[in-house]
């Protein structure tokens, strides 16, 4: 990612998003703070049976920024 520094952590998550396909708009919006947490399903173009789930916080005093990654392979019939 071109911004990896927690300075531009909501940039990361918005990266992380758009490789991901997500379908989440953060157009005409400021946010000055945000945590959560989604699951991805069906990434085009990879595997369909890999969900990815991203845990991020950013903006808040008391809560250093971060986002994590994580996938989960599992083989539906």
């Amino acid at each position: 990612m071109s911004h990896t520094s927690t300075e531009f952590m909501k940039l990361n998550l918005i990266s992380v998003l758009e490789c991901a396909n997500a379908d989440i708009a953060f157009k005409n919006l400021t946010i000055e703070e945000m945590s959560g947490s989604l699951t991805i399903y069906k990434i085009p173009k990879i595997n369909e049976n890999i969900e990815m789930t991203i845990t991020f916080s950013f903006g808040y005093v008391d809560v250093n920024d971060f986002v994590e990654i994580s996938t989960r392979y599992e083989e539906f019939d």
